[in-house]
């Protein structure tokens, strides 16, 4: 397998590693390792299990995604739904203005979760930016974010169920539709959270295989520093080795 160069991605690393490998296998009795597990037949063991736990994210995240894609397209109409049924409750004859300053003030807790795009100045170019895998405490920030916004939505309903007076037309409007949606933001949140667990899982296996003190990347580089200092390869095959690379992901990015 030809050794690639220029990617950070994960499957790189192991094409990466698979390259060593067959250079060192191909050295044969040149290669000495004095640590056992960096004996050809022992990284040859890791190579295929590496690749995968790599392979094996795609279908637990695009699960991930696609429940984070559908709570994100409700919770976009909870703004508007908020703003038209306070407006029917302002504008209702017999409702308190007590009533209708706690429903306001409530009302202003449901807020929207996505920033403003920065505006391109002129002549800019633009670079699409590269999406990044969620980590565990990215998740639990999100989570919460939208835990709260869904209560404060209740608390607001609430507000509207215990005022007799308040009899909307527009259906949109009435509590028990907003309670409604309300229960179908709540099966959101849990939807997601139950499909981020075998996402997760699945993204902890795979830094663990790669990233960790005993994964192909620490052992490919500790395996390119003996190669080295060794005077049994040569020159052409300490160049092709020293050409390989790898990419650690920042610690912040890892899931173990």
């Amino acid at each position: 397998m030809a050794t690639i160069t220029g990617d950070t991605g994960h499957a790189v690393n192991v094409g990466n590693y698979n390259s060593l490998v067959v250079i060192l296998k191909n050295a044969g009795g040149r290669y000495q390792p004095a640590n056992p597990d960096h004996e050809v037949a022992e990284l040859e063991k890791k190579a295929q299990p590496a690749m995968d736990a790599v392979t094996d994210v795609a279908g637990p995240e695009e699960l991930y995604d696609q429940a984070v894609n559908d709570r994100k397209a409700d919770f976009e109409l909870l703004k508007p739904k908020t703003n038209n049924a306070l407006g029917s409750f302002t504008n209702s004859k017999d409702v308190t203005p007590d009533e209708k300053a706690r429903a306001t003030t409530k009302a202003k807790l449901i807020k929207g979760t996505n920033a403003k795009k920065k505006e391109k100045k002129e002549g800019e170019k633009s670079t699409p930016e590269k999406p990044q895998e969620i980590t565990e405490k990215k998740h639990s920030v999100y989570q919460l974010s939208y835990v709260k916004r869904a209560a404060n939505l209740s608390d607001f309903v609430s507000i509207l169920e215990n005022n007799s007076a308040y009899k909307p037309k527009d259906a949109d409007a009435k509590p028990a539709t907003l309670r409604a949606f309300h229960g179908k933001l709540v099966g959101h949140n849990s939807n997601v959270e139950t499909a981020f667990q075998p996402y997760l899982d699945k993204l902890k296996d795979r830094d663990i295989k790669l990233y960790s003190a005993t994964g192909i990347v620490n052992t490919a580089l500790e395996i390119k520093d003996f190669v080295k200092k060794s005077d049994k390869f040569t020159k052409d095959e300490k160049k092709r080795i020293a050409a390989i690379k790898f990419r650690k992901p920042a610690k912040s990015r890892l899931h173990f």
